[in-house]
């Protein structure tokens, strides 16, 4: 009767422990939760590696460096939902910011001129979206090409030379400056999350994203107008572009035709570090700006470690990988069958 009694014990206890095992494996519904566990351990360890970087002035920065990616991450997250990715965007947030200079070299009124900066990102985005649409290629492909040919035209009419020495006016003060102590770029990146997150669970378009994303030939049969929304998305994503070229013009006073270069890869890993499945169908703004916001962490605590700044590139593509796999072990399930749900 005794031995009866243990068995039933530890067969309830055992029942006890993998039950609550599956329901971790659960945890969180928020796609973000995991990035944002890791973001605060990392925070914890830049704060014991040097207790001043806890200040309001070290954490307003640090999120001021990670806002250009992290505004551009939501545009990603939009494209990485549907299954697609834009390679481009680092060239059009530079020949957006470049055209803008140009503008504002050639004596146009400086708010003109961020309007045509805005401008040109929605255009050099929904072109990519076009052309995808007209030769019924993937994203990953057109984009491939136009990063070269963004960053050509950018060469070609700027010679390959600096724009600096523009004329100074309050556009930079407003734009480039802080509002209420506040860096300005800061205040847009939560703007930008806030919105893109709306309009991704609150809106038709947010849910034509995600049906594409899930099922692509379901989502067709369905009537959702799928060639329309990709150009939809790339226009966005561009437009995001545009408003950081703007932004950053505004913040630098000036324009170099190098700005952007590699700003792709920080970009994608900042979306999928953020939740946003590669599979399709899910993903998060304020994942994709906390992954922002953890790249560029892992930057300050290379820093804080005396490691030289190679080190950054190869973090992040690790960081990607270990991403990446994790995100595809989640999707097949395998945590809850590792803990007996089978």
């Amino acid at each position: 009767m005794t031995t009866e009694v243990r068995i039933s014990t530890e067969t309830a206890s055992t029942a006890r422990i993998s039950t609550a095992l599956r329901s971790l494996a659960r945890i969180p519904r928020w796609r973000g939760f995991g990035i944002l566990a890791g973001l605060l351990v990392l925070l914890i360890v830049i704060g014991v590696l040097s207790p001043k970087f806890f200040s309001a002035l070290s954490l307003l920065e640090l999120a001021r460096g990670s806002a250009l990616t992290g505004i551009m991450a939501c545009g990603m997250m939009l494209l990485l939902s549907m299954q697609e990715i834009d390679l481009s965007v680092g060239s059009t947030y530079a020949l957006s910011m470049i055209s803008g200079a140009l503008a504002l070299q050639a004596g146009v009124n400086p708010w003109l001129a961020v309007v045509i900066s805005i401008a040109a990102g929605v255009v050099l985005g929904a072109a990519n979206g076009v052309l995808s649409v007209v030769f019924r290629l993937p994203l990953i492909l057109i984009t491939l090409g136009t990063l070269s040919v963004y960053r050509g035209i950018i060469y070609i009419i700027t010679g390959g030379q600096a724009i600096a020495g523009l004329p100074d006016n309050s556009m930079f003060d407003v734009l480039g400056g802080r509002w209420a102590g506040i860096p300005v770029m800061v205040v847009l990146l939560v703007v930008v999350a806030v919105v893109a997150t709306a309009v991704y669970h609150l809106t038709p378009f947010g849910v034509r994203v995600r049906a594409i994303g899930s099922n692509r030939v379901a989502a067709e049969f369905s009537g959702v107008p799928i060639r329309r929304t990709i150009i939809q998305a790339t226009a966005i994503t561009g437009l995001l572009a545009g408003v950081c070229g703007a932004f950053m013009l505004a913040f630098f006073g000036n324009a170099d035709p190098s700005v952007g270069t590699g700003l792709e890869l920080q970009v994608l890993a900042a979306a999928i570090l953020g939740g946003t499945a590669l599979s399709g169908g899910a993903g998060s703004a304020g994942g994709a700006v906390l992954g922002a916001i953890f790249l560029n962490a892992i930057n300050t605590a290379l820093i804080y470690l005396g490691l030289p700044s190679t080190f950054s590139t190869f973090v992040t593509g690790l960081v990607i990988v270990v991403a990446v796999g994790l995100d595809s072990v989640i999707r097949r399930g395998a945590l809850l069958q590792l803990f007996g749900r089978r």
